[in-house]
């Protein structure tokens, strides 16, 4: 097994629709682990665009099943203000109802050479992209990542970092509620009273092992095939 720490640097302003206050579109600094899958190449690039249907548990069950995991973290870095208008002139006297895509406001974005250090689990060293793109506006981020041989260990007591709640095998006691809950929650500094499997590197670095969709990963998916069954059937 090994565990890989990998350095996330942005080359231009990263931008997601984190928050909507109003006409203010702000960025979160954390950055789920779903959407490092994709940007990563692990799970396949789907350019149909489907507003009702998302694949994440058909994809990232595969990643389960070649024994790949990508942690989820958080930028070091600043955020600014932009704003933007895309009115066209002589609009603004006129104005219509407008469709769902805002046409002025002030955008919250990461800065560039802000970093990201997140941690990749697998059973196998395997190549990873140099280049990868990230958010709305298909940033540019460059990669170093440093490949660890790992081992599973039982530990206990407060790991400071940004884990997804949903894929904790074994789920903490207290930790700490981040503002990111879409598509699901991370959660921060995960405190355990009773030791638990986790996984340590040569370099001395510990995490809870985990995986996507935790511990109730098979029932989900048997509940979904059967689902799509079901449909085909009606």
């Amino acid at each position: 097994m090994y565990l890989a720490e990998v350095k996330i640097e942005l080359q231009d302003y990263l931008f997601y629709a984190s928050k909507e206050i109003s006409d203010y579109y702000i960025t979160s600094k954390y950055q789920h682990n779903y959407s490092l899958s994709y940007a990563f190449g692990f799970c396949p690039n789907r350019y149909e665009v489907y507003y009702d249907k998302v694949y994440y548990l058909e994809d990232l069950n595969n990643l389960n099943k070649v024994g790949i995991y990508i942690y989820p973290s958080k930028w070091d870095g600043n955020l600014v203000d932009l704003r933007f208008n895309s009115m066209k002139d002589g609009y603004a006297l006129s104005m219509e109802k407008n469709t769902p895509f805002p046409v002025n406001g002030v955008i919250s974005a990461i800065e560039p050479e802000a970093v990201l250090t997140t941690y990749i689990l697998s059973n196998e060293k395997i190549e990873i992209k140099n280049i990868i793109r990230l958010g709305k506006w298909d940033t540019a981020c460059r990669i170093s990542y440093n490949w660890q041989q790992a081992k599973v260990i039982k530990a206990n007591g407060m790991f400071e970092g940004v884990y997804n709640y949903m894929d904790l095998l074994q789920k903490p006691q207290e930790f700490d509620i981040t503002e990111l809950s879409i598509p699901n929650r991370l959660i921060q500094n995960a405190y355990y009273e009773e030791e638990i499997e986790c996984i340590k590197s040569e370099n001395g670095v510990v995490l809870p092992i985990c995986k996507y969709f935790g511990s109730d990963v098979d029932e989900l998916y048997r509940n979904y095939v059967e689902g799509k069954k079901n449909k085909k059937r009606k």
